[in-house]
């Protein structure tokens, strides 16, 4: 190496590997990495508004998927029929940890030629969530404060697409499911 490809060295590897520090949110949501993966799910808005009855708690939101790999995905639908509905998850932040607030119900009934989404495509959902609130019920809403920091996680997502003859070290036999990081969205708060 020559004398000016040792400098340059020199000016270049002290910055390497570096992560700044995220400063705090003032909107009270967590502060996210500098270093996260591409989000492939986002809500449409930062902050929502629970409907909330005596007995029940309503919550709707839009959300866009896109497609930002070089496979095309195969979303196994919640329902097998029209507009076919993904099984998403609604995860409230308490603490450090993230817990599943409400599920949505769904037949779990194998449809053999699920939708697809190319890549660069984009999938926009109207998410309706309906928890109850009366004890004994389902689907219930986790107990605690409704206020907080939310996530939506999708499920049934999948790369490889194969119900009718997997290999034989498939460790599901759907298909490879895309990454959990890759099936959360941002993070939003939502207020009572």
């Amino acid at each position: 190496m020559n004398g000016k490809a040792l400098l340059l060295l020199a000016i270049l590897l002290p910055g390497c590997g570096r992560v700044s520090a995220v400063p705090p949110r003032t909107d009270g949501l967590p502060a996210e990495s500098s270093v996260s993966t591409q989000l492939l799910i986002r809500t449409d808005r930062q902050e929502y508004r629970f409907g909330v009855t005596n007995d029940a708690i309503r919550l709707t939101i839009v959300a866009s998927f896109t497609n930002a790999t070089n496979d095309t995905l195969t979303l196994h639908p919640c329902r097998q029929h029209p507009p076919y509905p993904l099984a998403v998850k609604l995860e409230r932040l308490e603490g450090n940890q993230w817990q599943i607030a409400l599920v949505t119900i769904c037949t779990r009934a194998l449809m053999r030629n699920p939708p697809t989404l190319p890549p660069g495509a984009v999938r926009v959902d109207t998410l309706r969530f309906w928890g109850s609130r009366l004890p004994n019920t389902f689907p219930a809403f986790r107990a605690g404060d409704l206020t907080g920091a939310y996530r939506l996680h999708y499920s049934d997502i999948y790369r490889k697409w194969y119900p009718q003859d997997p290999p034989l070290n498939a460790n599901n036999r759907m298909g490879e499911e895309l990454p959990d990081s890759l099936r959360l969205s941002n993070v939003f708060r939502v207020i009572e």
